[in-house]
């Protein structure tokens, strides 16, 4: 049987199909490993700073954000640039 007889009558084949939800099954688990590896850190975060600074919530929090803020700083500083090394001098490690 020629190939084109063999599609169905949406002109995707079944082995496409089983492909196609074999990856998105793929990206599906990675979408949810990233959010509980960025949800996590989230609600751990105020109880250790609160240890480290004596369970002082409200300098822990200062910390929180004040690293925060910094980390936003830098990134926002620094992305465009590196962006633009990468972009000159390609994305492989020297």
């Amino acid at each position: 049987m020629p190939a084109t007889q063999s599609k169905e009558a949406g002109g995707v084949s079944e082995e496409r199909r089983q492909e196609q939800r074999r990856q998105i099954g793929m990206l599906l688990r990675h979408i949810a490993l990233n959010v509980g590896s960025n949800v996590i850190p989230i609600q751990v975060q105020p109880q250790v700073c609160s240890e480290c600074f004596a369970g002082d919530f409200a300098r822990a929090g200062a910390f929180m954000g004040m690293t925060t803020a910094a980390t936003a700083l830098l990134e926002f500083a620094f992305n465009p640039t590196v962006g633009c090394w990468g972009d000159d001098h390609g994305r492989k490690p020297w």
